[in-house]
């Protein structure tokens, strides 16, 4: 998370925009039930947020609905574990 705060710091973004990627960020990790925050599942989570506010969007819930479909994709039908020991179910 050191790094996404990094990048709003200097990454152009309105004031509205970093609302909308934080509430985006924090929903993620409650629908992925990511439990540390500073993890590597966190730190991902964030980026993929920024990567999708880089590229245009800026609507929480559109940023909220890329993300969690990103990571199910990423999933497949497996229910593997990522980085942090979270499961996908």
């Amino acid at each position: 998370m050191e790094r996404l705060k990094r990048e709003l710091q200097g990454g152009g973004f309105d004031p509205e925009t970093i609302a909308a990627m934080v509430s985006a960020v924090e929903d993620v990790f409650n629908t992925l039930q990511v439990q540390d925050r500073s993890g590597p599942l966190a730190e991902l989570v964030a980026l993929k947020v920024l990567s999708l506010a880089r590229q245009g969007e800026r609507d929480a819930k559109r940023l909220h609905d890329l993300t969690v479909a990103f990571f199910e994709s990423e999933r497949g039908d497996h229910h593997e574990e990522f980085p942090s020991g979270t499961r996908l179910n």
